[in-house]
């Protein structure tokens, strides 16, 4: 978070980790918002097959002083039966920054495979796993 002069937010709930107002379900349009004291993120699922997407939009509100500078959110969690192909340990994010190009992270557990994947290069934005305590429960995040 930073002030309107681009300057590192100093209030209580400005740092990292701040925890949001309140978080609601439209079960309508699928979307889950998560509200703050600088404005709220949107995450919609739509799903298309065996493929879901998850379109996240932030807002911004004007009269707050504060602009958000990045966010991490966790919209779901999966649950692999055993640590997919490739990733180093229970305890090892599984990411791809998107700078420069798509993103994609493949959690290959043997039957089966999920993709987290960022097709939007022109913002700078992470993709991937994180883990969750010391087993094997994954949450993809973005």
């Amino acid at each position: 978070m930073t002030d309107l002069s681009n300057n590192p937010a100093v209030c209580a709930r400005c740092g990292w980790g701040e925890n949001r107002n309140s978080r609601t379900l439209n079960s309508a349009t699928r979307t889950i918002t998560y509200t703050c004291v600088w404005g709220s993120i949107a995450v919609q699922f739509v799903q298309n097959g065996d493929a879901l997407t998850m379109n996240m939009t932030d807002v911004n509100c004007a009269g707050s002083g504060l602009v958000l500078n990045g966010a991490a959110i966790y919209p779901c969690v999966l649950n692999f039966p055993h640590l997919p192909k490739g990733f180093v340990g229970p305890g090892c994010a599984q990411l791809t920054y998107e700078t420069t190009g798509p993103g994609v992270t493949i959690a290959d557990f043997g039957p089966g495979e999920v993709d987290a994947a960022d097709a939007d290069a022109a913002k700078p934005f992470y993709a991937g796993f994180l883990p969750v305590g010391t087993g094997y429960c994954l949450y993809p995040v973005g």
